[in-house]
């Protein structure tokens, strides 16, 4: 199933399995801990933990839009990742 992102759009529900190492990816490239993380997200360090290890039905919207503000990224630019991840996993 397709879930909409912030511009009410679908993405891949393939996306969804490689969306918490793009978090994971994103949080190294800006060099910040899960706790740095949380803070600038305005999320708890469990949430953080939680959505980098994956949940079985995908992250929320709202978490990954509140990851994203604090990662300083697009929404899109998270997902491009993830379709990254997937695309590499695949060859």
């Amino acid at each position: 199933m397709n879930q909409p992102n912030q511009d009410g759009e679908n993405w891949d529900a393939r996306l969804t399995p490689r969306i918490p190492a793009s978090v994971v990816f994103w949080r190294r490239v800006r060099n910040m801990p899960q706790e740095s993380l949380a803070k600038a997200s305005g999320l708890c360090l469990s949430e953080v933990k939680w959505l980098e290890r994956g949940r079985k039905n995908g992250p929320r919207l709202d978490s990954l839009e509140r990851v994203c503000a604090g990662l300083e990224i697009s929404l899109n630019e998270l997902l491009a990742t993830a379709a990254r991840l997937r695309d590499n996993l695949q060859h």
